[in-house]
């Protein structure tokens, strides 16, 4: 798991990178077109355009800096906190059984595309699984001692050692 959150931090943090140069762009861009708007209103004030030339040029800028500041509300509330998605990445990698069981059909076809990429086979032996994506392979690695490992809790029946006559 070391291993899977030292890649999606990197992936995460490109993407990252890649939203904010974005989000710079379009701040630039916004900025341009409401200095843009701000002119042609001061060419209108000083009489230099007609009230029908500033109409036509005022309502293509208006719906262009209203384009402008939805892409960027969008964008600024699409950034997500780091930690919560690999909380959340954890918790679908150690519990996919779980989460593939309690979706709808639509959900298991995701899921089921997500680790066996290639899909499944079927021979008259029966079902096969050529190709498992690679996240999945890491963490069925047979090479972790068993030692190293936590004990699972809530898969094997408890022991009671009483005395079960009384």
């Amino acid at each position: 798991m070391a291993l899977i959150h030292r890649i999606f931090r990197a992936s995460w943090t490109e993407r990252n990178q890649a939203a904010k140069t974005e989000l710079a762009t379009l701040k630039r861009e916004l900025a341009k077109e409401k200095a843009r708007k701000q002119r042609i209103l001061d060419q209108l004030a000083d009489g230099i355009l007609s009230p029908e030339d500033y109409s036509g040029l005022n309502k293509g800028m208006t719906l262009k800096i209203a384009d402008l500041t939805e892409r960027l509300t969008i964008s600024e509330s699409s950034e997500l906190d780091l930690e919560t998605a690999i909380e959340y990445l954890t918790h679908l990698l150690w519990n996919t059984s779980i989460v593939w069981q309690t979706s709808a059909l639509s959900g298991k076809s995701s899921i089921q595309r997500r680790v066996f990429p290639n899909g499944l086979t079927w021979q008259k032996t029966g079902f096969g699984t050529p190709v498992m994506h690679s996240i999945y392979s890491l963490l069925g690695d047979d090479s972790i001692d068993d030692e190293v490992l936590v004990a699972p809790q809530g898969f094997e029946p408890f022991e009671m050692e009483q005395d079960m006559t009384n």
